[in-house]
């Protein structure tokens, strides 16, 4: 009787350890999921901000050169899609970039302001504004 009761004991302990093991083993396997995913949206997100920050300055310096890769969804509102690798993929991709470019006349030039939004399945990954004064020419 006395070997019954320590193999029931020692059972009993070793369903224990199996418990907390496989506990630690799927709160583990959550933290390695969950990094993942953080680290793809970050990754993402950088890319993102890298793209937009090209367009924007190539936008600030010369905005005719930069657009045409993109199509023209309405006036003064551009789209250009990419796919999982940040490559241009024509209408449809995993990322859209959106530039709406807005003018702003004066007597003595013009205020272009540029909104650039980068999302992916919905999500807005960045945005990005700027400004560039484009002086009116004089008649000499």
């Amino acid at each position: 009787m006395k070997s019954a009761g320590k193999t029931n004991t020692l059972l009993m302990e070793l369903i224990i350890v199996i418990l907390f093991f496989s506990l630690s083993a799927v709160i583990t396997l959550q933290l390695f999921v969950t990094a993942h995913e953080q680290s793809t949206l970050s990754h993402d997100k950088t890319m993102a901000l890298l793209r937009a920050q090209n367009v924007a300055e190539e936008l600030r310096a010369d905005e005719s050169s930069v657009l045409t890769g993109f199509s023209e969804l309405e006036e003064d509102r551009y789209m250009i899609c990419y796919n999982e690798d940040w490559e241009p993929s024509g209408e449809t991709g995993a990322y859209e970039m959106s530039v709406q470019v807005e003018r702003k006349p004066s007597e003595y030039g013009t205020m272009m302001e540029l909104d650039v939004r980068v999302n992916k399945g919905g999500q807005e990954l960045c945005s990005l504004q700027t400004s560039r004064y484009l002086p009116a020419k004089e008649d000499v």
